[in-house]
């Protein structure tokens, strides 16, 4: 079900990414999706779709993506690399 976003909201996920590559060089997806969930809670909009907007304004700048959220990290899982 497709679901129309606030401008408001549109405009958040813009700006975070824009300020991601520009400080980072990188988005962090599900990272930059919470946070922009966070400041727009009284949209009640899913983490999932406000990710979309994030991979679809990333994608259009030709900036980096990493797919790892940081509670990932807190329970001190080692990433697996493709060669061990």
């Amino acid at each position: 079900m497709y679901r129309t976003l606030s401008q408001q909201l549109r405009f958040d996920v813009v700006s975070a990414v824009e300020r991601a590559v520009r400080l980072n060089g990188v988005v962090n997806v599900p990272v930059l999706a919470e946070a922009v969930r966070l400041r727009n809670e009284p949209e009640n909009v899913a983490r999932e779709d406000i990710e979309g907007l994030v991979v679809q304004h990333a994608q259009a700048l030709g900036a980096a993506m990493v797919f790892s959220s940081e509670d990932y990290l807190d329970h001190g899982q080692t990433p697996v690399g493709m060669f061990g």
